[in-house]
């Protein structure tokens, strides 16, 4: 496909954007789809104690001005648990923490997955948790703010990539292809449709066996071969939280 590709680290994931002629210069729309991840990152990062999303997290009021972006990203999320029955739970950011995930692990080596696999409590399904705080959070729009109570935060990771990729798609829906990567979040799309060839890494060997096919739309995948870890006491974590117990869910 001609046009331009780029390749970057962001978000604690690899970036790859891939853009087809159209309105805008290939090389233009990929320096501008990079600056907005960038933007995007500083606006949400769990990670950075000046972003948005940490003032939000840190605020002493109960009703919080937010900019469009944290907006959009909290009703990304309390969607994600609407549509999930709560499985999908923004407000686990306190477990996380005590899990371990205190920082982005950037360069951090995991430990081996089955290690952890074979270290793991038994498995068991993951359940919602009955508190339902997302259910707290509103977001309102006409008053640009955001209401909570106080001491529930917002984790931006489960639906963060995903979310950039679906907002950089608007952005470049002019153009005649576009492919966005961010991680595991994966948007295809443009003007003139051609199937792409999506692989999909087994989490243990590694093998791109399964394939899926896309010419508009999106994919996503997430595992725990990545961000694993030992906490203090020897057990292993991730980052993948069973709401109902506060713990890293161990399901399959």
């Amino acid at each position: 496909m001609s046009g331009a590709d780029a390749t970057f680290r962001a978000m604690g994931s690899e970036i790859r954007l891939i853009v087809g002629e159209g309105g805008l210069d290939p090389v233009d729309a990929v320096a501008a789809a990079k600056g907005f991840i960038e933007d995007f990152e500083q606006c949400l990062s769990r990670f950075r104690p000046d972003s948005e999303l940490c003032a939000l997290n840190a605020y002493v009021g109960d009703v919080v001005p937010a900019s469009p972006l944290l907006r959009d990203a909290v009703a990304a999320g309390i969607a994600g648990a609407e549509r999930t029955g709560g499985l999908v739970d923004p407000t686990l950011v306190g477990a996380i923490e005590d899990a371990g995930y205190v920082d982005s692990r950037e360069g951090a080596v995991p430990v081996d997955l089955r290690t952890a696999l074979l270290m793991a409590p038994g498995r068991a399904p993951a359940r919602p948790d009955p508190a339902r705080r997302w259910a707290m959070i509103e977001v309102d729009e006409s008053a640009g703010v955001i209401r909570r109570p106080v001491g529930v935060r917002f984790d931006s990771g489960g639906i963060g990539k995903g979310l950039a990729a679906d907002l950089l798609a608007e952005r470049l829906a002019g153009q005649t292809r576009f492919v966005i990567g961010c991680g595991g979040d994966l948007r295809v799309g443009g003007t003139l449709p051609d199937r792409q060839e999506v692989l999909v890494e087994h989490p243990i060997t590694g093998a791109q066996d399964q394939r899926i096919f896309l010419e508009d739309g999106a994919v996503a995948t997430s595992g725990i071969n990545v961000r694993v870890w030992r906490r203090e006491d020897g057990r292993c974590a991730h980052h993948l939280i069973d709401p109902r117990t506060g713990e890293p869910a161990w399901t399959g």
